[in-house]
């Protein structure tokens, strides 16, 4: 699935630019990595100030959900006394903020 969307902005450009940079400066890294627009998120309303994704694997399928943040959410390697499954961030924003968790 695409969302047809191209880039338009010479900011745009630069800043693919700019990371495309790090990228080559750091390729054994870089292979963990990828860029990832918003604007599929943002086409269906997602708000990642309230909401956050829950990602899972489904055969050869990952889905993402989004549900309501209730409270900050606490990085954890294993299940909390509070139940919350151990997970790992899957997206950042440029604040470290996580947008998308993958529940293992």
């Amino acid at each position: 699935m695409t969302t047809g969307r191209t880039v338009e902005s010479e900011e745009e450009i630069s800043f693919l630019k700019a990371i495309a940079k790090v990228f080559q400066q750091y390729p054994e890294v870089a292979e963990k990595y990828a860029v990832h627009s918003l604007a599929l998120e943002v086409q269906m309303g997602i708000d990642f100030e309230r909401q956050f994704g829950i990602s899972r694997v489904e055969g050869d399928r990952i889905i993402t959900e989004f549900v309501d943040r209730a409270e900050p959410i606490r990085r954890s390697a294993a299940r909390s006394e509070a139940g919350i499954p151990p997970r790992i961030c899957l997206e950042q924003d440029e604040s470290g903020f996580c947008l998308d968790w993958w529940y293992y």
